[in-house]
């Protein structure tokens, strides 16, 4: 059975050169010994072979050469692996012309580069998306068929920035000054050794190089991004964390005053539904519940700026400014009381007790803003309002929202009033005048 050894660019130059010019039963002889590891029948193949040759045909001469060709890099097979090394890199090399292939493959190869032939244009796209080609020798035989190929490299999206060099056997600055405004990155020609020429791959291959680690270094960065601002929604919602990327000055320490509405939820009987579970229950409880209300934060426009125990306060009008807030938090609130079902839906299935909540919500100035010291901080909110908030909701039963009455002029969102009267807040000097909404 052959095994998967590849075969050098060279021999697969030389294996379609000798399939052009009718010898393809000593290509495939060729290709198999060498798939083989065979390298000794291998040598006296070719030896057998160039015997063979009497005649001084051009086409001939061409397969005497690279036969010897073969022969050498034998040789060196035996005390090293054919392998890339470090400094070499995957060029392709596009061109109709089998002499000229066989050619730049005999002067590549051994310097270390992996050398992909393709033929046509097409042939050279797809080897370079399929095998990640680092530079691209376009054989400019004919012109204007390389002024062609060129332009359908450079017209691609993901190829158009990979290093061109044009190989052109007649020097003429007016072609190559065409090649250069087409986008090739230079024009060389014969001869193709020496220290110039592996030089202009170096400095080509080098140019590929950076710009793959550039874009390495973009992707990681672009990833990153991605992953902060992912991080971020778990803790604000979208509209939040894209104003606060699109305006870095909010991330400062400091603090506004502002009018804002704040809900503040709390779950009804936990100390007594705690102390019946484990710590674990109690934790996979927490967040399911927790989970669902932060999300119905999040699609009302506010952000949930504090968790403590079982209790969720969320912040209404800023950081972002949001029109008629106060309407916007009594609709969230009518929404959390009903998305209850389905956390309780949630909580029979991980055979944990239903539970209910009291919200309450109130308008009023305070100062928000970021809190703490440069090395940490929050968004934080203070003032009474705050205070409010949570007098209001311990006012609350399960199921119920309590607000101020003067403050739903502008609506209740959708919630169903039962009741109004005065309660007096621990803390308040005065009574207040509230009303007892639920979820229709």
């Amino acid at each position: 059975m052959e095994s998967k050894k590849p075969l050098p660019s060279s021999l697969a130059a030389l294996q379609h050169y000798l399939a052009e010019i009718q010898l393809s039963e000593v290509a495939s002889k060729l290709v198999t010994l060498w798939r083989q590891n065979k390298t000794d029948v291998l040598a006296t193949f070719i030896e057998q072979e160039l015997s063979k040759i009497q005649d001084d045909s051009s086409a001939k001469t061409v397969v005497i050469q690279e036969l010897k060709n073969l022969q050498l890099l034998l040789q060196s097979e035996k005390t090293s692996r054919f392998k890339v090394t470090n400094q070499a890199g995957y060029i392709l090399l596009v061109s109709s012309n089998a002499v000229n292939r066989l050619k730049i493959c005999r002067i590549l190869e051994p310097q270390g580069h992996h050398i992909l032939i393709a033929k046509s244009q097409e042939q050279g796209i797809d080897a370079v998306v399929r095998q990640h080609a680092e530079l691209v020798l376009l054989d400019a035989d004919d012109e204007d068929d390389a002024l062609s190929t060129l332009t359908a490299f450079k017209q691609h999206k993901t190829l158009k920035h990979l290093p061109i060099l044009i190989l052109s056997q007649t020097p003429n600055t007016e072609i190559a000054a065409e090649f250069i405004q087409q986008g090739a990155t230079d024009v060389i020609s014969p001869p193709y050794s020496g220290p110039l020429f592996s030089a202009r791959i170096a400095s080509a291959l080098q140019v590929s190089h950076r710009r793959e680690d550039d874009l390495s270094q973009g992707k990681a960065a672009r990833r990153r991004h991605r992953q902060m601002h992912l991080i971020a929604e778990r803790y604000l919602n979208s509209e939040v964390v894209n104003q606060m990327l699109d305006n870095p000055k909010q991330s400062e320490l400091g603090g506004e005053l502002r009018e804002v509405s704040l809900l503040m939820c709390d779950m009804r009987g936990f100390t007594q539904i705690t102390e019946k579970l484990a710590p674990q229950d109690v934790v996979a409880l927490l967040n399911v519940y927790l989970g669902k209300m932060t999300e119905v934060v999040h699609q009302h426009g506010g952000i949930v700026n504090e968790f403590e125990g079982d209790s969720l306060l969320a912040l209404f009008n800023a950081p972002i400014q949001l029109h008629e807030h106060t309407v916007a938090a009594l609709t969230c609130a009518v929404n959390m009381q009903r998305a209850m079902s389905e956390v309780n839906a949630r909580l029979t299935e991980l055979n944990l007790p239903e539970i209910s909540i009291g919200i309450g919500v109130v308008r009023g100035e305070v100062v928000v803003g970021n809190m703490g010291s440069e090395r940490r901080m929050k968004y934080g909110v203070v003032g009474s309002p705050v205070n409010l908030s949570a007098r209001l909701q311990s006012v609350a039963n399960g199921g119920e929202i309590v607000a101020l009455a003067s403050q739903l002029s502008e609506g209740a969102g959708g919630a169903r009033i039962l009741r109004t009267g005065f309660v007096s807040p621990k803390g308040f000097s005065r009574d207040v005048e509230v009303a007892i909404l639920v979820a229709p």
